[in-house]
């Protein structure tokens, strides 16, 4: 699923867009409940990606996504009683995202 985020983060897109966006992909693929404090898709952008963030005071921000950035997504989904936990980085250059950032910072 989180293959699926690569082509809609880009300049512009904030972090509680691509949360919305998580959540309509996790229902997509039939996934309606969390098991970390309510939050689905825990999501940072920038600066904010070097934070820890307890799950009962998150919430997405505005911030959008730069010409030279990074992003994560830390998803917390429960189906069938199960409980998945998967998290991953992407790296914006150009304004998209790349695998192999040229950019040491990143």
């Amino acid at each position: 699923m989180l293959h699926e985020l690569r082509s809609f983060i880009h300049i512009g897109v904030t972090e509680a867009m691509i949360a919305e966006r998580c959540v309509q992909l996790l229902e997509k693929y039939g996934v309606r409940e969390c098991w970390y404090h309510n939050v689905p898709a825990l999501v940072l952008v920038g600066q904010r990606t070097r934070m820890s963030v307890s799950g009962k005071q998150y919430r997405p921000a505005d911030i959008s996504v730069t010409d030279i950035d990074l992003v994560t997504v830390d998803l917390s989904p429960m189906l069938d009683g199960c409980w998945g936990d998967c998290a991953r980085s992407f790296y914006i250059e150009g304004g998209r995202v790349v695998n192999q950032p040229e950019n040491a910072e990143l």
